[in-house]
């Protein structure tokens, strides 16, 4: 009822609209705006007017915001597609809105899936350092806080890149802020498209149990055989309490993308491995002899 009654007696106009968008701006000045419509042709559909109200939309926003609020909108179809299926006035009315659409892109499959795999190796998303700053923490009351990771190679030698075959050896470098009961640290490795390779809680380890820390920096040194193959990989962090102790407190810290490393194509040997459909290919060693 309370909506029905706002409903009825309220009223807003592309005009107020866009001064009421304006005026957040002014009062937010690092901010800016994007009104999406998905699926325009439905939207607009055969009605005249809503064509109208969309061109007028977007003209006064840019009038009264200087560019800070742009309009978005979409189609399944390619737009000049769906244009030309329109009957000649439509056409001609649709036109005159494409033009204050001056940006157009357009994307099949194919290139959707290369935009999402240049974002997910883009350099935002590339930490090799192992230096964990305040961002990165997402989750948490940091009760433990992490504050750096490295990886090792056979040497002890810090390296964002390992040859085919290394053993994976991570130090961890963190802060307990508060005494705290029955820790437990955790690494994930995923791959940079987010697929979990493998999960790592300290606890797992038969020679470690569930800790109680009290205030200070600690590192811990995680050590595993785990065959990856060659490509480029990311590290996750979690700090939590045990879960037979904490279950359901959630975690004290949690670092997504704490560093990412790369598996290349050599062993430490030097051997050259191919690939081939996702398959490793090591070159094997033969020997063919006459057996009688």
């Amino acid at each position: 009822e309370m909506v029905s009654n706002l409903e009825n007696h309220f009223s807003v106009d592309i005009n107020r609209f866009s001064q009421w968008v304006r005026d957040y701006l002014n009062s937010h000045q690092d901010k800016r705006l994007l009104f999406f419509v998905d699926e325009v042709g439905q939207f607009v559909g055969d009605n005249t007017q809503m064509m109208l109200k969309l061109q007028t939309i977007t003209e006064d926003l840019g009038k009264a915001c200087g560019g800070r609020a742009w309009v978005v909108v979409t189609s399944q179809e390619d737009i000049d597609s769906v244009v030309g299926e329109m009957q000649s006035k439509k056409r001609q009315d649709f036109s005159k809105i494409q033009g204050r659409f001056s940006t157009k892109i357009s994307l099949s499959s194919s290139n959707t899936n290369e935009v999402i795999q240049k974002y997910l190796t883009s350099s935002q998303l590339i930490h090799t350092d192992g230096i964990i700053t305040p961002g990165m923490h997402l989750r948490g009351d940091r009760s433990v806080c992490f504050n750096s990771i490295a990886l090792f190679d056979e040497d002890g030698d810090p390296s964002s890149s390992l040859p085919f075959g290394s053993p994976l050896h991570f130090r961890l470098e963190f802060e307990v802020r508060k005494p705290i009961r029955q820790s437990q640290i955790v690494v994930t490795i995923e791959k940079l498209d987010g697929t979990i390779i493998s999960v790592f809680n300290h606890n797992d380890d038969p020679g470690q149990e569930p800790q109680d820390l009290q205030p200070g920096t600690y590192s811990a040194n995680m050590k595993v055989a785990l065959p990856l193959l060659p490509g480029s990989y990311s590290v996750d962090l979690t700090a939590r309490p045990a879960a037979e102790y904490g279950a359901g407190r959630g975690e004290w810290d949690w670092v997504q993308r704490a560093m990412t490393f790369d598996i290349g194509t050599r062993t430490a040997d030097g051997e050259h491995l191919f690939l081939t459909g996702g398959m490793v290919r090591p070159l094997a060693k033969w020997t063919i002899d006459a057996s009688g």
